[in-house]
């Protein structure tokens, strides 16, 4: 007979996901973290925290959540259920260095989750305004380049008219 996992291993495993979550961008890779995630909830279903976090599972496929939300309410999913395992007397994190260090980890995972979508938020932004102006630079650039063309052919213009004002008088 298999071993039912506790709380404090599901909790390990979602903090897995969620940091593993954070860091992919390819949804066919995202995709089997997600289905890992709802088995979970599904085996959870018992707790009133899971209950929620299949709801959002569910407006996430249904298009009605972005990734990011979904990640956000997972990182309430996860305290929600450290509380309850706690209620049940079971201690998912020890006041260990382990337990200090996985609760660090996590908290750093979200700050870099956080900045690498808003550095790639701004990539983006910077790559949109720079392909938008980059007609109006090509333009300029092109007109520096044929402005010593303009100057001479003005100095020629001028100065054949010039010469032509001395044979006239």
């Amino acid at each position: 007979m298999k071993r039912q996992p506790t709380i404090k291993e599901y909790v390990l495993e979602l903090r897995k996901i969620k940091s593993t979550l954070l860091k992919i961008e390819d949804s066919v890779e995202s995709e089997v973290y997600l289905k890992r995630l709802t088995e979970i909830v599904v085996l959870l279903r018992e707790k009133d925290s899971a209950k929620k976090m299949r709801s959002h599972i569910m407006h996430y496929y249904m298009n009605r959540i972005s990734k990011a939300e979904l990640l956000e309410y997972l990182g309430e999913f996860i305290q929600a259920l450290k509380k309850e395992a706690e209620a049940d007397g079971e201690n998912v994190d020890e006041p260990t260095l382990d337990g200090m260090y996985s609760e660090v980890k996590e908290a750093c995972v979200n700050i870099l989750g956080v900045f690498g979508r808003e550095a790639g938020n701004a990539c983006r932004d910077i790559g949109k305004t720079l392909k938008e102006g980059t007609p109006n630079c090509v333009s300029a650039i092109q007109y520096l380049k044929d402005t010593p063309k303009r100057a001479e052919n003005v100095l020629k213009e001028k100065l054949r008219n010039w010469l032509n004002s001395d044979k006239e008088a």
